[in-house]
């Protein structure tokens, strides 16, 4: 008799394009607390943003996208995810607060639920 497959977690990135969010860092970390990977694509924020997420342990790295297009910072925040080791997550989730998406716990219940 076989063993049946041993299950492996799943393993989640969560990325987000931003640009002056300084004041909501804290929140936005909080809620991506269950996260194996959180990555930032900073466009040139000027209120501390980059310093803030640095705080949280995590990198904003800056990227330039001139002109501006949405659909190429998001290219370069996922090239960004890409590039890093421990990117291999099987679920990523891109906060564009630009049209009203947010991640919060309700995003992780589910998944933990079926742990």
């Amino acid at each position: 008799m076989s063993k049946p497959p041993q299950r492996r977690p799943l393993k989640i990135a969560v990325y987000a394009i931003c640009l002056n969010e300084a004041k909501f860092v804290d929140r936005f970390m909080d809620a991506a607390a269950g996260a194996d990977l959180v990555v930032i694509a900073d466009t040139g924020s000027t209120d501390g943003t980059v310093a803030a997420f640095e705080r949280r342990g995590v990198t904003a790295h800056k990227i330039s996208i001139k002109p501006w297009r949405f659909d190429r910072a998001r290219n370069a925040a996922l090239a960004l995810r890409d590039a890093m080791p421990a990117a291999s997550a099987e679920l990523a989730a891109l906060v564009e607060r630009s049209i009203g998406k947010r991640v919060d716990d309700e995003f992780f219940k589910p998944l933990d639920a079926a742990e």
